[in-house]
């Protein structure tokens, strides 16, 4: 599913405009509608995104690669050692 998010916080950490996500700005309603837009009349850029977000999917939120994040956060830790 393609995918159309603001520029807030969460999302700016893995999401790239144009390559895995549509990236517009908070409260830019004139942004979201031009992006719907944009999905609906560009079949190649829905591809892209689908794409890209799968590879974003895979690359940090497969469970590998949520365990490898866990477990460098864990062995970095001061406490646990």
């Amino acid at each position: 599913v393609p995918v159309i998010s603001t520029l807030s916080e969460g999302p700016r950490w893995f999401a790239r405009d144009e390559c895995d996500a549509l990236l517009i700005e908070i409260d830019d309603l004139s942004g979201l509608v031009s992006s719907i837009q944009r999905l609906r009349q560009e079949p190649d850029l829905r591809q892209t995104l689908i794409a890209g977000g799968s590879d974003q999917l895979a690359t940090f939120f497969s469970p590998d690669a949520v365990i490898k994040a866990y477990t460098k956060i864990f062995n970095t830790q001061s406490w646990l050692k």
